[in-house]
């Protein structure tokens, strides 16, 4: 029993998006575009010693023709 080394540990975080996207008909096809932007962090202590704290941003962009 001496030798088992338990670890535990909480996780918890959060992320804020923000979104835009636009359109422009032009007949049969629709012409299209958007973004969005992504904030996180997320904090732990699996390891105690140690800082576990992640902080995330993520950035998507998207063009594209529907017809």
């Amino acid at each position: 029993a001496n030798q088992y080394l338990r670890k535990s540990g909480v996780t918890h975080g959060f992320y804020i998006g923000l979104n835009w996207n636009w359109e422009m008909p032009l007949g049969a096809t629709v012409i299209f575009t958007g973004a969005r932007v992504e904030l996180g962090q997320t904090w732990t202590n699996i390891i105690p010693p140690q800082d576990g704290n992640i902080q995330d941003l993520n950035v998507l962009w998207n063009v594209g023709v529907r017809f």
